[in-house]
């Protein structure tokens, strides 16, 4: 698969839709790297939810504000919302 940059994106290069398992691997890969927790799923969903509401979400699962994966920064228990506004999470 070819990989270019998205339109409106922040520079990241990846395939347009990403399975369970693969999203999954990618948070796995974070967790070990940084020594990172899991968030407990109750509140990773919490915050999923402000995040889906936010003005700030591209409907492909991106934060327009840090350029994040919202289906992984949200299971990471040591992340915040960057919202320039203040942390909505």
């Amino acid at each position: 698969m070819e990989l270019r940059p998205e339109p409106d994106c922040r520079h990241c290069v990846r395939p347009k839709q990403l399975d369970d398992a693969q999203l999954d691997n990618m948070l796995q890969q974070l967790l070990r790297q940084h020594d990172w927790t899991e968030a407990p799923v109750e509140m990773a969903h919490a915050r999923l939810r402000h995040c889906t509401a936010c003005e700030k979400n591209d409907p492909r699962g991106t934060c327009l504000v840090c350029g994040c994966l919202l289906s992984i920064r949200t299971r990471i228990l040591e992340q915040q919302c960057p919202h320039p506004l203040g942390a909505r999470w």
